[in-house]
This record gives structure tokens, C-alpha cells and sequence, in this order.
């Protein structure tokens, strides 16, 4: 076995950093070790792109060839010529069972095995802590104490390194939900595959359900998680391009409103908006010193609409009139259902759904559709 170090591949060539040729053949195997070392250079793409040749060279000799990660496979990017990790199949982990426990101790007892794997949840790691502290000299209070923080100090590395995309998904899905457990179609088949290679998600074949995090680590898992989402101070790329669409989602929305309602009602527009009016001139009272006295004498009232007013009322219009510039009522309570959460999540500074920027994408798409075939239709 030879372990290659992306560092040194990084720093003096694959044909320094890969054993001599001579070295490798039937039997051999060689692990790349912890490509996200160098993750951060610049000339990543470069370094993956010139792993292939001298990897194909060594599988031609026999060799067999490992890449050893903390972090999902779709998180490398996949440069041009294609790289190692591109071409790697991902192995599921295996299950750790009692008799695998007790051949590796013998002393242990049946019982303790159950125990630890209860425990354990399959995690390699935590198995051998938690074998290791079975035969300490310690207190029950004790051990129980040390299986604790080492248990927190495993999930938030576990969680931290998952990646933004991921810890998004759960806090959707944990925080917001309580969703643990729930059927393997509501997730992607690379995000089932980031969480069970972290020992995080199991999946069940017989049933199709996903199982995120072991049962007894769940009353720790939402303290971890709220930790990990605390250290993201920096936007991730998607929340840029997703606040630029929403921004235009909102505004396009408005403007639509804002047609129809002077059509219909003409210098009274404003009457119209009812209630809805009164809390947006309350809202702008509140926030900003505006030199309004009410609601008459505001000129862009809609701007404090909350999106879930904007887009009632929307529907409300679309009610009585037939559409909004061809958007009819249910497709404005369907949009209100859609958008709002995501609008939320990016007015509070929330990490983005990797799904997001593609929903507004398509509402986007589907409001300039709707809006040109009405013009059409009515020109």
C-alpha cells in the first residue's frame, strides 16, 4: 500500500509525489490522501486535470487506486481532460456488526457490543472511542461525560464538512422541519450520497426511507448544526445570483400590481389596497422618516409591501378582473407558497436551498411568458 500526498503532487509533480512504476502492480494499492488539503489554490483545476494520466498509468500496471476524502465527491470541481476524482466510483461504507466488535476485542461481552453499535450508529470512529472507554478505569459518570464531547466533537466535524449546500438542506430539513426521517425521493441522489458517506443519513432499501443521524445522537445533533450555521459569515456564490433574481422577482411583481390597479381604479388606486395599504404605511412610518402624513400622499406604497401581501393581493386582482397580465389567481397563490420561504431566506441572511435560485429562475421565466402573451392578446 502507498499513500500519495495531494500536497506534494501540488508542490513537485504527480511524478514526484506517485511511487516508481516498478513499485506498483497486482496487489498494489494506492490512496490519494485528502485532495481538500489543496482545495484552496489557485491551480487546483490544474493539479486534478494532471492526476489522470499518471492514475491511468499505474491501473494499466494493476494497481488499484483510492482517493480518501472528508467531503463529497460533487464538491471538486471537474476540470477539462476530466481528473482521479472524476473517474472514481464512491464506496458505501460498510456496517460495523457485534462480531466484527468482538473479533477486534475478544473480552468484550455480547451485551457491551449491542451497546457500543446502538451507540455508535455505525460510525467507525465513535465505535473505537466508545470500545476504548469500556474497559478505562473510570467512573459510569465519567465515561458518560468523555462519550459526550467526543460525540459533539465528531458531528460538528462531520457537519462542517458537508459544505454549505448541505448544512442548508439541514437546516431545512432538521431546524425547520424536524424532518429525520423521510422518504429517499425528497432528496437527491449526490445529496444521500454526501450524508451516508458521512455516516449521517441510512438509507432503508426495503421501504425507501432515509434515516438522518443515528437515534441516539438526535438530541445532539440540532445544537451541532446551529453551531455549524453560526460560523458561515461569508456568502456562498448561489446566495449572490439568487438575491439578484429574487430582487427582480419582487420588483417585477410589483410593477404588474401596480398596471392594474391604476387601470382599474385610476387616481384612487390607493383606496384599493385596503387594509394591506394602512400596514405598509405603518411599516414605512416605522422604518424611515418618511414626510408622508398617510397613505394618500405615499407615492410607491407597494415598495413596504410584505411578498406575501404583494402577492394576495395580486391574486385578489386577478380574481376580480380575470389575471394580472395573464397570471391568474391560482398561479399567484402558487408563487405566494413558492416564493415567500425563499424570499425569507435570503431577507434574513439564511443559507439558500440549492434548488432556489432555479425556482425563481423559472417563476421568472413563466411571469415574462404570461405577461408577453397577454400583450399579444391584447395589443
Amino acid at each position: 500500500m502507498h499513500r500519495v500526498e495531494w500536497e506534494s503532487a501540488a508542490q513537485r509533480g504527480w511524478d514526484h509525489a506517485f511511487p516508481p512504476l516498478a513499485d506498483l502492480g497486482q496487489g498494489s494499492v494506492v490512496l490519494l490522501w485528502h485532495p481538500e488539503t489543496v482545495a484552496h489554490r489557485r491551480d487546483f483545476e490544474d493539479v486534478l486535470r494532471q492526476s489522470r494520466p499518471k492514475g491511468q498509468e499505474a491501473i494499466a500496471a494493476g494497481t488499484r487506486l483510492m482517493v480518501v476524502s472528508a467531503r463529497p465527491k460533487l464538491s471538486f470541481p471537474e476540470p477539462d481532460g476530466s481528473s482521479i476524482i472524476a473517474d472514481c466510483s464512491r464506496l458505501r461504507p460498510i456496517s460495523l456488526d457485534a462480531d466484527l466488535l468482538r473479533s477486534m476485542c475478544p473480552d468484550l461481552k455480547p451485551a457491551a457490543a449491542e451497546r457500543i453499535l446502538r451507540f455508535a450508529g455505525g460510525t467507525v470512529a465513535l465505535a473505537e472511542y466508545y470500545l476504548e472507554l469500556e474497559f478505562a478505569e473510570l467512573s459510569g459518570n465519567e465515561k458518560l461525560r468523555r462519550a459526550g464531547q467526543f460525540l459533539r466533537a465528531v458531528l460538528l466535524r462531520a457537519v462542517d464538512e458537508l459544505g454549505v449546500g448541505t448544512l442548508a438542506l439541514l437546516d431545512h430539513l432538521v431546524l425547520e422541519s424536524d424532518m429525520l426521517d423521510l422518504p429517499a425521493d425528497n432528496l437527491a441522489d449526490h445529496q444521500i450520497a454526501a450524508l451516508e458517506s458521512a455516516r449521517l443519513l441510512r438509507v432503508n432499501d426495503l421501504d425507501g426511507t432515509v434515516h438522518l443521524f443515528a437515534e441516539p445522537w438526535r438530541a445532539e445533533v440540532k445544537e451541532c448544526l446551529a453551531s455549524a450555521l453560526r460560523s458561515v459569515v461569508s456568502p456562498p456564490a448561489d446566495w449572490e445570483v439568487l438575491a439578484r433574481k429574487m430582487f427582480t422577482f419582487e420588483r417585477t411583481v410589483r410593477r404588474m400590481v401596480m398596471e392594474v390597479l391604476r387601470e382599474v381604479h385610476g387616481d384612487a388606486w390607493r383606496e384599493a389596497l385596503g387594509d394591506r395599504g394602512a400596514k405598509a404605511f405603518g411599516l414605512a412610518r416605522n422604518d424611515t422618516h418618511v414626510s408622508a402624513s398617510s397613505l394618500n400622499e405615499m407615492y410607491t406604497p407597494l415598495d413596504w409591501f410584505l411578498l406575501e401581501d404583494l402577492l394576495d393581493l395580486a391574486a385578489e386582482l386577478a380574481m376580480a378582473h380575470g389575471t394580472v397580465r395573464g397570471v391568474r389567481a391560482g398561479e399567484w397563490a402558487r408563487l405566494k407558497v413558492q416564493m415567500v420561504p425563499i424570499r425569507n431566506r435570503v431577507a434574513h441572511m439564511r443559507l439558500p436551498l440549492e434548488t432556489d435560485a432555479a425556482a425563481v429562475r423559472s417563476a421568472l421565466l413563466n411571469l415574462d411568458a404570461r405577461m408577453r402573451s397577454f400583450e399579444r392578446a391584447t395589443a
